[in-house]
């Protein structure tokens, strides 16, 4: 069933997001409110970038989803230039 796959890949791609948020995020030495807003970036930079894929670079238009192409674009993000991407918004 292409449905469960689908959601099987999204499930996976969100895992691997939640992975990287805890990594890089949630677990660093920083107040609350910076966490929470470090999160809102990063998800709505992911779902922007899912919702919008003709705004990800050449190389990040791949064969996988959009939702897998826009977290990978957004996981190699330096945090000035995803502030600046999450400023265009």
């Amino acid at each position: 069933n292409k449905g469960i796959a689908m959601d099987s890949e999204i499930l996976e791609c969100m895992n691997e997001l939640r992975e990287f948020m805890f990594e890089k995020v949630y677990l660093r030495e920083e107040t609350m409110e910076e966490r929470i807003k470090a999160k809102e970036i990063v998800e709505n930079l992911v779902l922007n970038f899912e919702k919008n894929p003709d705004l990800l670079p050449e190389q990040y238009r791949t064969e996988q989803t959009n939702l897998e192409n826009a977290v990978d674009y957004v996981a190699g993000m330096t945090d000035r230039f995803a502030l600046k991407e999450f400023s265009k918004l």
